[in-house]
């Protein structure tokens, strides 16, 4: 992990990762003293140790799989962890990188969309479920990893807003800022003609991996791309193949729009999020294959 030892504003690409279940597995032992209870200590010892091995087990699988996107060892992700989220960074302020390559950053952002998305199925294939918002405000790092200011909350609202379905969120500053450079703008003074063609690439790429609906636009984590990284990964690390991964996110999805701890409203974005799997034209084919 790369330390940002700047310590002025400057623009920031933050997504905000939240995963999901654990502050309600951890409802019964709110206001309890469990050193009266030896039982009670020794489950919570239990429920906590699986669930911090999971968060561990994320982050780990987090940094590898963004490493495994790269092209090259140029750079690395900015990522800490509070409690049960993540927050991962990309500075685009001009000090951080040669202003003739402004393509770094379309880079790093394509890298970052795409691990989140990837970690979505997996962490569905072992039963966890997250939500998380993407987008670009201004910001600060303060004491070496730690990012502050209107990025991070525009991410964290992004991830707390009210949508039909738990999904990857994106911000309309990130389409804007996508848009801008699609069109070849150039973002820097002496920026190459070559780092323009390369932005146009990349953010086409990021475009790419999103779909948009009534509540905006979103990470389609069942893209093209993804079921690809699924197939490679399938065939170099030995993976589970991309289908069981599929039957098993969704059996879990079922399990959990029935779920009677839920309420009622986390039970339907339960279910949306199921017929989201269900009807998406990828899966269908995998389906005919099967």
């Amino acid at each position: 992990m790369t330390n940002v030892a700047k310590t002025y504003g400057c623009l920031f690409c933050v997504a905000y990762i939240d995963i999901l279940g654990i502050k309600e597995e951890l409802k019964k032992y709110f206001g309890i003293d469990p050193f009266f209870d030896k039982k009670l200590r020794e489950e919570f010892e239990s429920v906590f140790g699986d669930q911090l091995e999971f968060i561990k087990c994320f982050r780990g699988n987090f940094q590898d799989y963004f490493n495994d996107q790269r092209e090259n060892g140029e750079f690395s992700i900015n990522f800490n962890i509070v409690s049960d989220s993540i927050i991962a960074y990309i500075p685009i302020g001009s000090d951080y990188y040669q202003k003739s390559n402004h393509s770094t950053i379309l880079k790093k952002i394509y890298y970052l969309m795409k691990t989140v998305g990837f970690m979505f199925i997996q962490s569905l294939m072992l039963e966890r479920c997250f939500r998380a918002g993407f987008d670009i405000g201004m910001g600060k790092i303060e004491n070496e990893n730690e990012i502050f200011g209107p990025a991070l909350i525009q991410a964290y609202l992004l991830e707390n807003k009210k949508v039909d379905f738990f999904r990857i969120n994106i911000g309309a500053e990130i389409i804007k800022y996508l848009n801008i450079q699609k069109k070849g703008n150039r973002s820097e003074d002496g920026q190459s003609d070559q780092d323009i063609e390369e932005c146009k690439i990349y953010a086409n790429k990021c475009i790419k991996l999103l779909k948009t609906d009534s509540d905006g636009a979103f990470i389609d984590i069942l893209n093209i791309e993804f079921i690809k990284d699924w197939k490679k990964a399938e065939k170099y690390r030995n993976e589970c193949s991309f289908p069981q991964i599929l039957l098993d996110s969704i059996a879990f999805l079922k399990r959990e729009a029935t779920n009677p701890a839920f309420c009622d409203k986390i039970k339907t974005r339960y279910r949306n999020l199921l017929k989201y799997f269900e009807n998406h034209p990828e899966v269908k084919k995998l389906y005919r294959k099967l």
